[in-house]
């Protein structure tokens, strides 16, 4: 029964939101943002497949064009913004956002001396308030870097990576990853070297492998080995 109530309380919500909030001669909500557009993708919002589709073309489009290939959602929206990607598979567009070497951007920060994340990306700029050098709000981009380049995403039907999911996402230009995510079954590791794919089970876990592709395997725990080609 509770199941039932909430999701036809998110229904209900969602569609007011939709109603008070969606520009239709724009395709975008509340201020237009980056951050109100995958926001609202992220949650279902739009109500139809078509208004899903312009909302994400709009939201694309301003990034490119707008906002100059820049990460432009502010320190709350970077891990909605990150989460996103990663599930619309848009790896090729955060490495070109991360890859921007001014204002504002990770590496604007690395250039101007930062050696961990700061408070804002204005920290430093002439005429600008000077913030918290050590803060860790915009570190919500970590989880792109293990779920969608080592591809090693949880299943929220087997919480605590019981059974998790390897499914790297390709971008331009790179050719080598490794990453380690510790469990509580011990650590999942994954390393890519050009086509080939390296994946350490913990014992007591399973893990599907290029889940939703012709590919797909379901594998135990021990070591394996893997073409990345699909």
């Amino acid at each position: 029964d509770d199941a039932q109530h909430y999701a036809e309380w998110r229904q209900n919500l969602n569609a007011s939101i939709h109603r008070h909030f969606y520009h239709p001669e724009s395709h975008t909500y509340a201020n237009g943002t980056p951050l109100d557009q995958c926001y609202a993708l992220l949650m279902g919002i739009p109500p139809d497949s078509a208004t899903a589709r312009a909302v994400k073309e709009q939201l694309l489009a301003d990034i490119h064009g707008r906002y100059r290939d820049h990460i432009a959602v502010g320190l709350v929206g970077v891990p909605v913004f990150t989460e996103w990607c990663i599930r619309e598979r848009q790896a090729n567009l955060m490495a070109t956002l991360l890859r921007q070497p001014d204002y504002p951007g990770y590496l604007h920060m690395i250039n101007n001396g930062a050696t961990t994340t700061w408070e804002s990306w204005d920290c430093g700029r002439p005429g600008k308030e000077d913030r918290s050098r050590v803060h860790n709000c915009y570190n919500g981009i970590g989880i792109w870097f293990y779920q969608a380049l080592a591809g090693i995403r949880p299943d929220n039907q087997h919480p605590g990576y019981k059974h998790f999911f390897i499914d790297p996402q390709p971008v331009d230009g790179i050719t080598w990853v490794k990453a380690t995510k510790p469990t509580i079954y011990g650590p999942i590791c994954v390393e890519i070297n050009g086509n080939h794919l390296s994946l350490t089970v913990p014992k007591g876990t399973t893990a599907t492998v290029f889940p939703n592709t012709p590919k797909e395997r379901t594998v135990e725990a021990g070591d394996w080995e893997f073409e990345m080609s699909r």
